[in-house]
C-alpha cells in the first residue's frame, strides 16, 4: 500500500514515534525506493491534480511503523495513520499564519490516500460512503483525477510543530489519550476552510473541541468558561473598561463576568447553542460576529492544547506561545473583518490590527524578559 498526502509539501524526512514523512517530487529519486518503485509512485499519485489539471509536483509519503513505504497495512495501521494525519493536522495549525500573504494552511491540506501498491497499475478501486453503506468503484487509472480543492494552498511548504506533535504522541499512553484525539478532531473538522461547510457547523465543531478538552460537565456553560480562563491566563489581564466592544454591549448579559477571557467564551458558548438547537440564525445578539469567533477559537485552540499538555507534564511553552496568551485578550477586542481589511491587506501585513498586536505584544515580551535579566545581574540597577 501507499499512503500519502497529496497537497503537503514539506522540506525534509522526518521521523515521529514510528511514524516517518518522506517528501517526494515527481520523477526524483527517493532513498528507501529502487526505481521502479519510484515509477510506481509517479503513476499513483499522477491522478492527483492541480487545478490546471496538472499533476501534483510535490507531495508527502507515510511510512508506518517497521512496514516499507509499499507494504501493505493491516487495519490497526491504516486506522494509526488515519489518526496521525489528524496530530500532523492540529501540529502544523497551530503555528500557521493569519492575515499574511501565504504561509497559511487549512485541515484540508492533510488529507491522507492509502492506496493498494502495484508496479505498473492500470485501474483504481474507490470506496464511497452512503447512508446505507459503502460502495466500491473502479476506473482506468488514465481516467481517475482527484482535483486539488480550490481553497488549499500548495505554493508553501508547510511548517510541522514538531515539539507539539511529540507532546501529543507522548500523550498516548495516559488516560487523557481520548480526550485529547476526540477534541482535536473537532478542532481540525472546524478549520477545512471548504466551501461546503457552514460558519455555523464550524462553530459547533469549534466549541466541542473546547469542551471535550477542558469542560468537567459537558453541555454547561459555567464549566467551560471556568475551564478556561483557569487555564488560559495572562500576565496582565485587560481590564473590562479597557475594552471598547465589551463596554458596547448590553452589561446585564455577563453580568458574572470579570473577565474579557470569559465573556468571550460564554458568547461563543451561546452562539453555538442557538445552532445546536435547531436554529440557522443565532437567536441572540452576540458581541463577536461568527467570524470573529472562529479566527479567535481557531487561533487559542492550539494554545489551550499546549497548555493541558503542559500540566501533564509533557510540554514546555515557548516564547511564541506565551505571546499568544498575552495576546489574546487584546484580539478579542479589535474588529478583524471590516470592510476595508480586505484580501489586499495580506500584501501588506503589518496594516492588519491582528499583526500589529501580534507585533507588539512579542515585543513587549522581549524588553520585559531583558529588564528582568538585567535586574538579576544588576539588582541595585533597578532601585
Amino acid at each position: 500500500m501507499l499512503c500519502f498526502f497529496p497537497w503537503l509539501k514539506i522540506r525534509e524526512k522526518k521521523a515521529f514515534d514510528g511514524f516517518e514523512l518522506i517528501p517526494y517530487k515527481r520523477g526524483a529519486s527517493i532513498d528507501s525506493l529502487d526505481k521502479e518503485q519510484v515509477e510506481a509512485v509517479d503513476l499513483t499519485t499522477q491522478p492527483f491534480v492541480t487545478l490546471k489539471d496538472q499533476p501534483v509536483t510535490d507531495c508527502t509519503l507515510l511510512r508506518v511503523s517497521s512496514n516499507g513505504v509499499t507494504e501493505d497495512l493491516n487495519d490497526e495501521e491504516r486506522d494509526a495513520a488515519f489518526l496521525f494525519a489528524e496530530l500532523i493536522a492540529v501540529s502544523c495549525l497551530s503555528i500557521r499564519d493569519f492575515f499574511q500573504y501565504g504561509r497559511y494552511c487549512n485541515r484540508d491540506n492533510f488529507s491522507l490516500f492509502i492506496q493498494r501498491y502495484e508496479q505498473k497499475p492500470k485501474h483504481v478501486a474507490i470506496l464511497s460512503k452512503r447512508r446505507d453503506g459503502t460502495t466500491w468503484n473502479s476506473l482506468p487509472l488514465d481516467k481517475y483525477r482527484v482535483q486539488k480543492p480550490e481553497h488549499v494552498h500548495l505554493s508553501d511548504t508547510i511548517k510541522i510543530d514538531e515539539n507539539l506533535l511529540n507532546s501529543l504522541l507522548l500523550s498516548k499512553d495516559l488516560e487523557e489519550w481520548d480526550k485529547i484525539t476526540d477534541s482535536l478532531l473537532f478542532y481540525n473538522l472546524a478549520n477545512r476552510d471548504s466551501p461546503d461547510a457552514r460558519d455555523f457547523t464550524e462553530i459547533i465543531f469549534l466549541v466541542s473541541a473546547f469542551e471535550r478538552l477542558i469542560s468537567t460537565k459537558p453541555g454547561n456553560e459555567d464549566a467551560l468558561a471556568e475551564g478556561l480562563v483557569s487555564l488560559l491566563v495572562p500576565k496582565k489581564e485587560i481590564p473590562l473598561t479597557g475594552c471598547e466592544r465589551i463596554a458596547a454591549m448590553d452589561q446585564d448579559r455577563f453580568r458574572n463576568s470579570s473577565s474579557i477571557r470569559d465573556i468571550w467564551v460564554r458568547d461563543l458558548y451561546r452562539f453555538r447553542n442557538s445552532h445546536a438547537h435547531g436554529n440557522v440564525d443565532a437567536t441572540h445578539p452576540t458581541v463577536w460576529s461568527s467570524m470573529n469567533h472562529l479566527l479567535l477559537g481557531s487561533f487559542i485552540y492550539p494554545v489551550v492544547l499546549k497548555l493541558f499538555l503542559k500540566n501533564l507534564n509533557l510540554y514546555t511553552l515557548t516564547e511564541k506561545d506565551e505571546a499568544c496568551i498575552e495576546a489574546f485578550e487584546k484580539l478579542t477586542c479589535a474588529e478583524h473583518f471590516e470592510e476595508k481589511q480586505d484580501a489586499t491587506d495580506r500584501a501588506e501585513p503589518n496594516n492588519h490590527p491582528w499583526n500589529s498586536i501580534i507585533s507588539e505584544t512579542s515585543s513587549e515580551l522581549i524588553w520585559d524578559r531583558i529588564a528582568q535579566k538585567i535586574e538579576e545581574q544588576f539588582p541595585e540597577t533597578g532601585k
